[in-house]
């Protein structure tokens, strides 16, 4: 009986051990994404670099029209060109403009951050990009427990101009959009959605009209939905209300 009990035990420790190291082995897998690097922005500014880290939206390459920038985060543990510092201008293979081959994690963290971007395991400038074919995007995944009418921490207006559009048919419909946020609690560059055929508040035409034809330079203003994206891999918080700033 005893020989018995003591067998099931290992064998329970060992599929445990097992399964813990398949887990680490999943949490390692990767993918990778060649594409242009539209916009950079630091989060956690410090001199200390283990504590810092560079937020990057880079287009697919060889994808103009309709295509969102997808959404990463390069930090300390990533393998960089140069050595990781907290002075962007020390870091030439993360400026605007560059074209990179990013190796990221498929599988992202579990906090409400972590989990809308792909953290970068390496990333590499490329000089030459003759020979490289376009990139698709990441897929959008649906997130089933969005809501335009249960905003986690309240609803907010937001006013700031418009930087690009890209639009999105599934597994949504709507605009991803870019821009340079204003007032207030936003300062730098951000991405929210404004969802086709859903509820937009008072949304008007005139705003589906120039996101339709992707204008850019205008000056926006709207409600953000706190903490409510409809993707589950992407950091966008959805929208309402929508309207055009008249200069």
């Amino acid at each position: 009986m005893k020989k018995t009990i003591s067998f099931v035990l290992s064998f329970v420790l060992l599929l445990g051990t097992i399964l813990s190291l398949n887990s680490c082995e999943i949490f390692k897998t990767t993918a990778t994404l060649i594409g242009e690097i539209k916009h950079v922005r630091c989060h956690g500014v410090t001199s200390d670099p283990e504590l810092q880290e560079y937020y990057i939206y880079v287009q697919p390459y060889g994808r103009k029209d309709n295509a969102h920038w997808e959404y990463f985060t390069v930090s300390s543990k990533t393998d960089t060109e140069s050595e990781y510092s907290p002075d962007l201008s020390e870091m030439p293979e993360l400026a605007v403009g560059n074209v990179v081959k990013i190796e990221y994690y498929k599988n992202r963290g579990k906090n409400s951050i972590e989990k809308n971007r792909y953290g970068v395991a390496t990333i590499n400038s490329i000089d030459n990009t003759e020979n490289i074919e376009a990139q698709d995007n990441i897929e959008l995944k649906l997130n089933k427990k969005f809501s335009y009418t249960k905003p986690d921490g309240g609803i907010w207006e937001v006013k700031g101009t418009v930087l690009y559009v890209a639009k999105v048919e599934a597994p949504l419909s709507g605009y991803l959009v870019y821009f340079d946020g204003t007032t207030p609690f936003v300062s730098s560059f951000q991405c929210y959605w404004v969802g086709i055929n859903a509820q937009t508040g008072a949304t008007s035409d005139e705003v589906f009209e120039k996101l339709e034809a992707g204008e850019v330079g205008y000056t926006i203003e709207f409600d953000v939905v706190s903490n409510q994206h409809p993707f589950k891999n992407y950091s966008a918080e959805a929208i309402l209300n929508v309207s055009i700033v008249e200069e």
